[in-house]
C-alpha cells in the first residue's frame, strides 16, 4: 500500500506541472499576441475599404482602355514600360510602385517613376530591409 500511494502521489504531481507548464505557455502566446504589432491589420482600414471600388474601377478602365504595363528591376532601378491600346509609348502618365511587406510594417515606400523617354518610366529604389517585397 506504500508503494501504492507513491505511485499516485507522483502521477498527481507530474499531471500538476504539466497543467502548470500548459497555462504559463498560453499565458505567455497570448500576451504575444496581443502585444505585439504584426503589421498585418491597417490602421485606417474604413476609408481604405471606401476607396476599394475607385481601385476597382480604375482597373476596369485601364482594362477597357487597352493600357499595359511591364514592370522590370535592375540594380535597384525599377523600370515601368507602359503601352495604349495601339502599343504605341503611353506618355505623361503618373506611375507609382508601392513596396511593401506583409510582415513588416512602417517600411512600405511608395515610389513615383520619372518618364525618361516616351512611354518608359524609371526610380531608383533603396529598400531599407533584405529580403521579399510587394510592388
Amino acid at each position: 500500500m506504500i508503494n501504492t500511494m507513491k505511485i499516485e502521489t507522483k502521477a498527481f504531481l507530474s499531471v500538476g506541472i504539466l497543467l502548470g507548464l500548459s497555462f504559463t505557455a498560453n499565458m505567455t502566446m497570448l500576451y504575444y499576441s496581443i502585444t505585439s504589432n504584426d503589421g498585418l491589420v491597417e490602421d485606417n482600414y474604413y476609408s481604405k475599404g471606401l476607396n476599394y471600388q475607385k481601385e476597382i474601377d480604375r482597373s476596369k478602365l485601364q482594362e477597357k482602355l487597352g493600357w499595359t504595363a511591364l514592370l522590370n528591376y535592375t540594380d535597384n532601378t525599377y523600370t515601368v514600360i507602359a503601352r495604349n491600346i495601339n502599343n504605341a509609348p503611353l506618355e505623361h502618365a503618373n506611375i507609382s510602385l508601392n513596396f511593401f511587406r506583409p510582415s513588416k510594417s512602417g517600411f512600405d515606400q511608395d515610389i513615383f517613376l520619372k518618364e525618361v523617354n516616351p512611354g518608359i518610366y524609371q526610380a531608383n529604389v533603396d529598400l531599407k530591409l533584405k529580403g521579399n517585397w510587394n510592388v
